[in-house]
């Protein structure tokens, strides 16, 4: 199954949000890039963006992305999928 990345963000704060609205509305999620925030002490540059480690991802599942959509519209406006491109694990 392919999977998607539903939301993109260079805060922690914004990516770990949109994972708990997915998580309460049943949809199952993880943060691609989380733990390699920062990894080699050189900080964020360039606004918050961490050139090592790139952008935190929440991916879901290709079934769920219409589910999703409608849980993290409220949230962020538009739908992140708009924007997003299909990637494997």
């Amino acid at each position: 199954m392919q999977e998607y990345c539903i939301f993109q963000s260079d805060s922690e704060h914004e990516a770990l949000q949109a994972q708990d609205i997915l998580e309460a509305a049943g949809i199952g999620c993880y943060i691609k890039n989380l733990h390699t925030q920062n990894l080699f002490g050189y900080g964020k540059m360039f606004g918050g963006f961490d050139l090592i480690g790139g952008s935190m991802k929440v991916m879901i599942d290709e079934a769920n992305l219409d589910k999703a959509c409608e849980a993290l519209e409220p949230f962020f406006g538009q739908d992140e999928s708009e924007d997003s491109e299909k990637e494997n694990p």
